[in-house]
């Protein structure tokens, strides 16, 4: 069933894709997001008891989901988001400012300043401390009686 390249018929060959190029499904997908988020392709809204829903139920009653405000209120609308916006922006940027202030003041508390602060060089080794070995936490609470043991 395998065949050498130069006896395939060239008739069923198919060129690699192109990385660039949109392909038609895609295209089509992403200008009906489009329509549906600008409203153009705004679909009729019902109440069914507590929910909202796309399909009609038994005792639904359509609901009119159209923006009612003026277009002086859709601008004032989004001014006022924007303006939210840049505040926030403009927080953010102070807390970070600060938090890299207290980040380069934190190291240099934690490093020594002048040489005055290191102990003078000796000729002699530092002792040798001997520490008791520390024993590992058990894996599982147990309970213990804090009252005193009576001696006999």
């Amino acid at each position: 069933m395998t065949q050498d390249l130069q006896t395939y018929p060239a008739s069923k060959v198919r060129a690699p894709l192109e990385v660039n190029a949109l392909h038609p499904a895609l295209v089509a997908f992403a200008a009906s997001l489009f329509l549906i988020a600008t409203g153009l392709c705004q679909a009729q809204t019902y109440r069914c008891g507590n929910s909202y829903s796309a399909t009609p139920c038994a005792d639904g009653t359509a609901i009119d989901s159209s923006d009612t405000r003026t277009p002086a209120q859709q601008n004032a609308a989004l001014a006022s988001t924007q303006r939210q916006h840049a505040q926030a922006s403009a927080l953010e940027k102070d807390r970070l400012k600060k938090e890299a202030a207290a980040q380069k003041e934190a190291k240099q508390t934690q490093q020594p300043t002048t040489n005055a602060s290191k102990a003078p060089a000796t000729n002699e080794a530092p002792s040798k401390q001997h520490h008791k070995p520390q024993r590992k936490p058990p894996e599982y609470f147990t309970a213990k009686d804090a009252t005193p043991k009576k001696s006999d």
